[in-house]
């Protein structure tokens, strides 16, 4: 990760810090193979509010969300692709969905 304060000539009123991300991931099907990918983020944070190393867990705590919650409804329960649209309908499955993800698991018999 790259950090930039930021000064002038950015068109966001309130950014105090660029980042430049680089992600690196091994494929799960070829574990030898990575891709790279590389993202860019802006705060209002200043230097002396989050420095380099604590925004790196903020980003890094925010992918664990992702990756546990977020995944668990695109890919188990296809959530992107839901046609409930009217009334309480969204927030009755959203609630059902968040039931069935933190229901505890029957133990084997």
């Amino acid at each position: 990760m790259k950090v930039l304060t930021v000064s002038t000539g950015i068109d966001f009123p309130h950014a105090a810090q660029a980042l430049q991300i680089r992600r690196r991931r091994r494929r799960l099907d070829q574990p030898k193979r990575f891709t790279t990918e590389t993202v860019y983020a802006i705060t209002d944070l200043r230097v002396h509010q989050a420095r380099p190393a604590q925004l790196a867990a903020w980003i890094r705590g925010h992918w664990s969300i992702e990756n546990k919650d977020h995944w668990v409804r695109d890919v188990t329960y296809d959530d992107d692709r839901c046609q409930i649209r009217t009334g309480t309908g969204p927030e009755v499955m959203a609630a059902l969905r968040n039931a069935a993800i933190g229901a505890p698991c029957a133990p084997p018999e």
